[in-house]
């Protein structure tokens, strides 16, 4: 404070003293974000966790369905589920083996009995029945009301 100005910048308050100019700012550094505590997480981190969080949660309803669809489709195949089931593998079993009686009596008529898979898709595959010397012989249990 002086009576007069003692340079540029000096302003004259209401009392008639004059006052220096303020000091000058200093340049501000531009703001770090603060370090994470312990329990804290960066905003990548979370986006990071919410990721993989994600992928876990596809992967389990994906095994999910899978596992469930496996134990309905074999629950469907049972046959003592429900009438109407048992009465779908019987209808399966007696079609199969009449398939298999077809099968051998045209590789008989052809003169050619050993080479009945000639008769067969490649690709079957056969629940019930098999063929044996000729003979169709059940591959194990069979269903009640098949034979």
């Amino acid at each position: 404070m002086s009576a007069t100005p003692m340079g540029p910048g000096w302003w004259q308050a209401s009392d008639g003293q004059w006052y220096p100019p303020p000091p000058p700012q200093q340049p501000q550094l531009p703001q770090q974000p603060p370090e994470p505590t312990n329990n804290e997480r960066t905003p990548a981190q979370s986006v990071r966790n919410g990721v993989i969080l994600l992928v876990v949660m596809v992967v389990a309803a994906v095994g999910l369905g899978w596992t469930a669809r496996e134990l309905t489709k074999n629950a469907s195949d049972d046959p003592l589920l429900s009438p109407a089931s048992q009465r779908s593998a019987v209808s399966a079993c007696k079609i199969e083996k009449r398939t298999l009686d077809t099968v051998i009596a045209a590789a008989k008529a052809q003169g050619t009995p050993e080479d009945w898979r000639s008769f067969i898709d490649p690709g079957a595959t056969f629940r019930y029945w098999k063929i044996v010397d000729l003979q169709v012989i059940p591959l194990g249990d069979l269903p009640a009301g098949c034979i």
